[in-house]
């Protein structure tokens, strides 16, 4: 029985990131795709008895792994955090996501709040209930909605 082996190649950018890696069994490599092992597994692996399709870029979209003409390097974090794009946005503090996710409550419960006077309203004018049904807080918002409709 013949044993099947299958290519790894990985692809770099202009400044030799590897910007992908892959076997021939899932994709048919390009002329500028580097072959790395002419006797692997079905499952891309970057190094030998490495990892089967590892991360090759982090979070950021940033290379975490160099060719240097011969094999694949790790990148330095100090190469990985220069390549890493500055947020957009700054990311907020704790405090400031509880603050938002507290302000998103009340806006919700708010609403549906008013949304519930509504169905209210509509009850009353249908005469399904009586204003008189409903507790004396509610009452004034569930006429001043119905007469928005009389």
């Amino acid at each position: 029985m013949d044993i099947q082996f299958n290519n790894h190649y990985i692809v770099i950018d202009s400044a030799s990131n590897i910007v992908d890696g892959f076997s021939d069994a899932f994709i048919t490599p390009q002329p500028t795709d580097i072959l790395i092992n002419a006797e692997g597994g079905y499952q891309f692996r970057l190094f030998p008895g490495g990892e089967a399709n590892p991360l090759l870029l982090n979070e950021y979209g940033v290379p975490l792994y160099f060719w240097d003409g011969k094999k694949a390097q790790e990148r330095t974090p100090k190469d990985i955090e220069a390549d890493t794009p500055t947020p957009i946005l700054p990311t907020p503090t704790l405090e400031e996501r509880v603050t938002a996710f507290e302000d998103a409550i009340i806006e919700i419960s708010s609403a549906g709040d008013y949304q519930m006077t509504k169905f209210r309203a509509i009850q009353v004018r249908m005469g399904n209930s009586k204003l008189e049904d409903f507790p004396a807080r509610q009452r004034r918002d569930i006429e001043s909605e119905v007469m928005k409709h009389a």
